[in-house]
Formats: C-alpha cells, structure tokens, sequence
C-alpha cells in the first residue's frame, strides 16, 4: 500500500511508477492519500495511470459512509481499470449500505475500539496502536459479525 504526493496535494507520477514497478509482482494499492489530493478527476486517472490495481478512499470524506456518492462516481468511472476499496469508519451497522450504494466488491475496515470504551467479549481479541499511539483492540466477535455481513451480501447478489 502506497501513496506519494507532491507539495501541492497531487499524484507525484513519477515516484508512485517507480514504486509500483518495484513492487511488481504483487497487488499495489493506492491509499487514502488520494482523499486529499485537490483535483480528484486528475488524481484518479493519474493513479491508474501509475498502474495501481487498486484505489482505497473514503470518496474524500472523513468516512466512506460520507463519501458513498464519490466513491460510487469512482466505481462507475473506474470500468474495470482499477478496482475500488472502500475504507474509513466502516462497521458491521454501515458496510452493507455503502456496498449497495457504491457497487464496491473490495472494503477495508479495522473495526477497532478504543481499549478503555472496549468492552471483551470472551474471544480472541488483536491488541494494537494506532498511528497516534492509542491502544485499541479489535474483537473477534466483531470481525465475525462483518464478515457475516459481507457473507450475506455476497450471496444475494449472486441469487
């Protein structure tokens, strides 16, 4: 997962190339850097342009359940070119809202929990920081009630 800008808030090309080459032969994504790029039209084409498989944004917005409307313009505009990740402040109450609306097949999601506000539910439990050093933890619970979820979008687009 990558994602170079220049001082202006725009895909720097020539460093995000150089990267995805380097990577090759494994997936590159492209991260939420892209949500603050200026000019979104000219970032997206520049991301595929730079041969990401992949562009995870949460439609520019603080949360993907904000930014449904723009993350569903990607998916139409991406036509098979790049695939769209939805991430940021996805639960188990909101994923299936912002896949149906967004046409998305590929979310993102830490479903973590503060470790104070945390309460454990007797499973296995991931106890990580964030980038901002708080400790959180992500219950097993959690993680089997989303992928439940997704389960169950799954099977009904396929009926």
């Amino acid at each position: 997962m990558l994602g170079v800008l220049t001082r202006d808030d725009a895909v720097d090309i020539v460093r995000t190339r150089e990267l995805v080459e380097l990577a090759r032969p494994l997936q590159v994504t492209f991260h939420r850097a892209f949500d603050v790029c200026k000019d979104k039209d000219r970032a997206f084409e520049d991301v595929i342009a730079c041969g990401a498989d992949r562009l995870l944004t949460s439609g520019g917005k603080a949360d993907a359940v904000k930014g449904m409307s723009a993350i569903a313009r990607l998916q139409q505009r991406a036509a098979n070119r790049i695939r769209i990740m939805a991430g940021g402040g996805l639960r188990v109450s909101n994923v299936r809202d912002v896949v149906v609306h967004t046409a998305i097949r590929e979310v993102h999601t830490s479903l973590s929990a503060n470790t104070k506000s945390a309460a454990f539910d007797g499973g296995a439990e991931i106890r990580a920081l964030h980038s901002s050093l708080t400790p959180f933890v992500v219950s097993e619970v959690d993680v089997r009630a989303f992928k439940a979820v997704l389960n169950e979008i799954s099977a009904e687009s396929v009926s």
